[in-house]
């Protein structure tokens, strides 16, 4: 007798699923290389990815809700890491409303977009995955799709590698030719492939012909190359352990390669070596593998970093321990509490992420939250571990087992990095997958399923409206960045504004818009008319919706200096927002520099010096504080002591123009004070 036909719903459920990890992946709003002159936003990779989401699951939720009710579908309850799941939700819904950014909270901080809807709705994609993964057939699928959409980004990251993007993504924060793809970073892009990297050699075994086992195994060959090749040293040893649980899964499956796997893996693992080698012995790559590597017994650089970013983050988990700071609301918890030691990495680095996933919840949902969060990943991640490591079963058990791997895989990464939107709603797919052979199905009443529809497309329509919104306003923020004229670049700002009113940063780029044209004004000698007022104005604006917004305290003090040229009281008001802004942000070394500016033009010059003292030697990157400082100390009449300190800035920074004005200045004021 033929199998009955999947209802409608139900399959526009699972294409939402399969559409899900295949889109999100891959969109970008860069589209330069098909002409575009511009990006359509301002974040090129996080805010698309985040509508796709939204869209993609929210439609697949409503449809299976549908197919719920209409009795397509039967209720499969996956136990109680699932009841834990629903509980992290929650405490991080609550934990939103008492934010230190609420907004920012909901929908995510710009550039990273990792708020309670991206929760949610990753939340919202891992229980479809384990209401329709309820065959091994469906976890096959669904990791094809993954497998193929992997080596389809890191083929696109292998020819950034090359120097060969066809795409313009202007000035990047990183090395020169590394890998990125559509994720934006190479962090983030390592910690992506982990998860294909996992599904590639169980999908490849599962492969019933020939033909397409070896295209998988290809696949598998241009992931693993782009893993290496993003050298990120966390993805690495993600990678290689979730590699070593597939390969644990396949002899307990007693799934066994045949001559052409073999052959297939060792010219994967000589393509590999092939990388490694290459990075060594030319500069074809931005580090060499052996150097990566011996770095992590080093304990420098990055690594030393993560530890002074993690110390501030338990100082700040301590300040707010039961709720924490509000998701996706890290870069306030950091700026609060960043030590000066860790300035030595840079000045301008703010970090907006604890870079260990356990640490992130801690500060950004508190204790509560974070139990939360790990009984639901552990519990999830022990039911499939334990399942898929029975003995035999075959392939079906393989790609099971290939799924909880790509958790552990992925959940190792997060450890010790960064998740990506990407990477976080795979993490949880993956989970609902490892979680879907332990499901019990049983019927549901019709009426739960309507009430679960109705509710499901009310809030993923809420969701996306939102979303959408931003993501107009990220398209006037960019054309604006982009305009030549101060008075268009105001005007799409203030659009920017009114299309997110709720999104405070908005607020401040507005701001800085007018601060420009005050500078503008300043540098040509004119009057700035009403520019000052107008940015003051934004810049308060933001600072009434979140207090602890830096860099509107940064952008106050700023326009008060530039307004200080014209009107004395704008030293006094410069003076002020960076008093404000530093309560909230101690090390903030370009509030120091304004407040140091301030205090000087107002004739404050032994609290100028003082000021900048502490932060002359902070950042061997910066040579600003010691700059103004010899300013400060030849206005102060101390030319001896300002030719000093710029003597030893000439040392540090002997190619700095500015290093060397201000040791010319110095001289000529001890030659004056001999005269």
């Amino acid at each position: 007798m033929a199998e009955k036909p999947e209802a409608v719903p139900a399959r526009v459920a699972w294409w939402c699923l399969l559409a899900l990890v295949a889109v999100v992946p891959l969109l970008t709003s860069n589209l330069t290389a098909l002409g575009a002159a511009a990006p359509l936003t301002y974040d090129q990779f996080d805010l698309p990815k985040l509508l796709a989401l939204v869209a993609l699951a929210g439609t697949g939720l409503v449809a299976w809700a549908w197919s719920l009710a209409a009795g397509h579908l039967r209720l499969r309850v996956p136990g109680w890491p699932a009841l834990a799941a629903v509980v992290y939700l929650a405490v991080a819904a609550v934990a939103t409303f008492t934010s230190v950014d609420p907004s920012g909270s909901l929908l995510g901080a710009p550039a990273r977009r990792g708020g309670f809807v991206t929760l949610a709705f990753a939340l919202a994609a891992a229980w479809l995955a384990v209401q329709l993964v309820d065959r091994p057939s469906r976890a096959l699928r669904l990791a094809e799709v993954v497998v193929a959409t992997g080596a389809i980004v890191s083929g696109y990251g292998l020819l950034q590698t090359l120097g060969a993007d066809p795409a313009d993504f202007g000035q990047l924060p990183f090395e020169a030719r590394r890998a990125f793809a559509t994720l934006g970073n190479p962090d983030l892009l390592g910690g992506y492939l982990v998860v294909p990297l996992a599904l590639a050699p169980a999908v490849a075994l599962s492969a019933d012909m020939p033909g397409r086992r070896i295209a998988w195994w290809a696949a598998f060959g241009v992931v693993a190359v782009g893993w290496l090749a993003t050298f990120v040293r966390g993805s690495w040893i993600a990678g290689a352990l979730a590699l070593a649980l597939v390969a644990l899964v396949a002899w307990r499956a007693a799934v066994r390669p045949e001559r052409r796997d073999v052959i297939a893996l060792a010219s994967v693992g000589g393509a590999v070596a092939l990388v490694a080698v290459l990075s060594v012995a030319t500069g074809l790559f931005a580090f060499s593998a052996l150097e990566r590597i011996g770095s992590l017994a080093a304990g420098g650089g990055s690594v030393a970093q993560r530890l002074s970013i993690w110390s501030a983050a338990l100082a700040a988990f301590a300040e707010r321990p039961v709720l924490g700071w509000g998701p996706d609301a890290f870069r306030y918890a950091f700026m609060q509490h960043r030590p000066t030691t860790d300035l030595v990495y840079g000045a301008a680095m703010r970090a907006d992420d604890a870079h260990s996933i356990m640490v992130q919840q801690l500060v950004t949902t508190g204790i509560v939250g974070a139990i939360a969060w790990a009984v639901a990943v552990l519990g999830a991640l022990v039911s499939g571990l334990r399942s898929s490591l029975v003995r035999g079963g075959g392939t079906s058990r393989l790609i099971f087992g290939a799924w909880a791997a790509a958790a552990l895989g992925t959940l190792a990464h997060g450890l010790v990095g960064v998740l990506s939107i990407t990477a976080t709603v795979l993490l949880w797919i993956a989970l609902g997958v490892a979680l879907a052979p332990g499901a019990r199905s049983r019927e549901a009443a019709p009426a739960l399923g309507w009430a679960a529809a109705g509710l499901a497309a009310a809030l993923s329509l809420a969701a996306f409206f939102g979303v959408a919104r931003v993501a107009s306003a990220d398209g006037a923020l960019i054309s604006g960045m982009v305009a030549t004229d101060s008075a268009t670049r105001a005007a799409l700002l203030e659009a920017a504004v009114s299309r997110a009113p709720w999104d405070h940063t908005y607020r401040v780029r507005l701001g800085d818009a007018y601060a420009g044209a005050v500078a503008d004004a300043l540098a040509s000698g004119q009057a700035a008319g009403d520019a000052g007022q107008l940015g003051e104005a934004a810049y308060l604006a933001a600072l009434e919706d979140v207090a602890r917004e830096h860099d509107a305290s940064l952008g106050l003090a700023a326009i008060g200096n530039d307004i200080g040229a014209f009107d004395p009281v704008g030293f006094e008001s410069a003076l002020a927002a960076a008093d404000a802004g530093l309560a909230l942000a101690p090390t903030s070394l370009p509030l120091v520099l304004e407040r140091a500016e301030a205090l000087a033009n107002l004739e404050r010059l032994d609290e100028a010096a003082a000021a900048l003292e502490p932060f002359v030697d902070a950042d061997p990157n910066a040579p600003e504080p010691g700059v103004l400082l010899v300013a400060v100390l030849v206005a102060d009449g101390q030319a001896d002591a300002a030719l000093t300190r710029a003597r030893e800035l000439a040392t540090r920074y002997p190619d700095d123009s500015s290093v060397a004005n201000a040791l010319a200045t110095a001289e000529q004021a001890v030659s004056k004070e001999k005269r």
